[in-house]
């Protein structure tokens, strides 16, 4: 809806897909080490970049006001490991949390999982993971 709303005011509007579905799709997974996770973690992250920033690239070229929709930011990452994981991250790839957060889009919208109360819907081990990073974040 907001795609087709924003394309009625005459924005050109492009969704960044989410780079951990399209990465387990290719047939990666993260690994069972914490060298591995790191790796992963890493790599996730630069392949996030490098799609975000040729999403701008191509929309300004095409001349007409756009708006860029990621599924997920680089800061979710932060989500998904331990604050000295997410430091250690940060000083691997030379890069703040402010200029991944603050430099790099222009508005954050947090959605709340869909997943969370459709435990009669979502096999129970797919969904008990989220449930735990949601309620991590509230707190």
């Amino acid at each position: 809806r907001i795609q087709e709303h924003m394309n009625s005011l005459g924005y050109r509007v492009y969704c960044v897909p989410e780079v951990a579905t399209m990465l387990y799709s290719a047939g990666f997974d993260i690994g069972d080490t914490p060298e591995l996770v790191h790796a992963w973690e890493y790599n996730h992250i630069l392949t996030q970049i490098a799609l975000e920033d040729n999403f701008v690239s191509i929309a300004k070229s095409k001349g007409v006001p756009s708006i860029i929709i990621c599924d997920r930011g680089i800061i979710d990452t932060s989500a998904y490991v331990s604050s000295s994981q997410w430091n250690m991250l940060l000083e691997d790839g030379g890069w703040t949390q402010v200029q991944l957060r603050d430099q790099r889009y222009d508005g954050v919208i947090h959605m709340v999982s869909a997943a969370i109360g459709a435990e009669n819907i979502i096999q129970h081990q797919i969904m008990q993971p989220e449930r735990k990073i949601f309620q991590q974040r509230e707190n």
